[in-house]
């Protein structure tokens, strides 16, 4: 897996930071199911979930894979109701990922888009103050 999953010490805040060859299948899976363990462990139902796709690489046929995975009804994904979703990257397929995810298709699920990690920090310290 080309991704790492850290959840941020004493804050609801999950990153995830996808690396080139993005493989949506096993990074977004294996992302989710470690998602899930510590949204257990920690028994959280208000974490946001920030992923950084700003290297991953992502080509079309991996938007179209990741977004059927990513909004997959499982424990962990974006869909889950225990996820505030943010996306993070500056290239058209990222801001087309944020846009799809609205759709009934993929869960009618709001994932704020973010060019930058810092900008989503902001945001999310913003809705957590």
């Amino acid at each position: 897996m080309l991704a790492s999953v850290t959840k941020l010490d004493d804050q609801p805040i999950i990153i995830v930071r996808y690396q080139a060859p993005f493989r949506p299948q096993e990074d977004i899976s294996a992302a989710q199911e470690q998602i899930a363990k510590l949204l257990d462990d920690h028994g959280q139902h208000n974490m946001f979930r920030i992923d950084d796709l700003s290297e991953a690489g992502m080509d079309w046929n991996s938007f179209v894979e990741g977004i059927f995975i990513a909004t997959r009804d499982v424990p962990g994904s974006m869909t889950d109701t225990r996820i505030n979703g943010v996306l993070v990257g500056e290239d058209a397929l990222v801001k087309m990922a944020s846009e799809s995810m609205k759709q009934e298709q993929y869960g009618s699920t709001q994932a704020m888009m973010f060019d930058c990690m810092h900008q989503a920090m902001a945001y999310v310290q913003e809705q957590l103050a």
